[in-house]
């Protein structure tokens, strides 16, 4: 009883902690005080061991919004992030952490990455691409305009509707890289 409350007041905090977090980058867009706020609490967080695989979700979310405004590639400090920052804070990229570097370098253009990414990073972790990374890979950079964006092009049809059991999502995703590897 007295650890599941314990439990409970932890994940009431955290809850707190990164909604707190992605108040200030969000506001970080327009008042730079605020992003500055962002990222120390952030390195806080981080150097008090509080730092979880949400916050670091939020992180990297916010690396690619700021950058993107700014005209920059941020593939690299997304990576620098996945490689470095969380394991230093003892925490384990999931496959929703890939899948947002694999959707940045594809949208710089940089699919060979991508690839390299989805089926040598991802598995040295443990993890395979799902229906998530399948989408990612199919996106065809756009060259216009300031910045690097992406027009979706399905590759083999739409994906399995949200209470489809999990063979058939897995069968759609093993189609999807199936139908990407000869698209491209």
């Amino acid at each position: 009883s007295s650890s599941l409350s314990v439990h409970k007041e932890e994940v009431r905090l955290s809850k707190l902690r990164a909604s707190f977090l992605q108040k200030k980058l969000s506001q970080g867009r327009i008042d730079p005080d605020a992003r500055t706020l962002g990222l120390e609490f952030f390195d806080t967080l981080k150097r008090n061991g509080a730092a979880d695989a949400y916050t670091f979700s939020i992180l990297l979310k916010h690396v690619n919004a700021a950058h993107l405004e700014a005209g920059y590639a941020v593939s690299a400090e997304m990576q620098r992030v996945l490689e470095e920052d969380m394991p230093a804070a003892g925490v384990a990229p999931t496959l929703a952490h890939f899948n947002l570097l694999v959707s940045q370098l594809v949208r710089e253009g940089q699919r060979d990455a991508a690839r390299r990414v989805a089926d040598v990073e991802m598995a040295a972790h443990g993890l395979s691409a799902d229906a998530t990374t399948a989408r990612a890979l199919s996106l065809q950079p756009r060259r216009s305009g300031p910045r690097h964006q992406t027009d979706t092009k399905e590759v083999s049809g739409a994906a399995p509707r949200r209470g489809g059991s999990a063979a058939e999502r897995k069968a759609w995703a093993e189609r999807e890289v199936e139908a990407l590897i000869t698209w491209i």
